[in-house]
């Protein structure tokens, strides 16, 4: 997803790996952060959101209603 172009998006709780659906009536699940699996895709989307940050290839320019093309073949 970080390789595609366009902004990223991450709902409540994916970036540590939440696996309850969202609720309104309660707080994540921030417990499970305790856990290696949680807490190593927790450090997997920061170090990914750092190097699309870090790279222009990646961010830039916007495409604002431009079509990429997909095959050229």
């Amino acid at each position: 997803m970080w390789g595609y172009p366009g902004k990223k998006l991450l709902f409540m709780g994916q970036e540590f790996g939440q696996r309850d659906e969202w609720n309104f009536d309660r707080s994540l699940d921030w417990h499970l952060l305790q856990w290696g699996p949680h807490k190593g895709l927790q450090a997997l989307v920061r170090d990914l959101n750092r190097l699309h940050r870090e790279k222009p290839a990646l961010y830039g320019p916007r495409l604002r209603g431009r079509r990429i093309p997909m095959d050229r073949g």
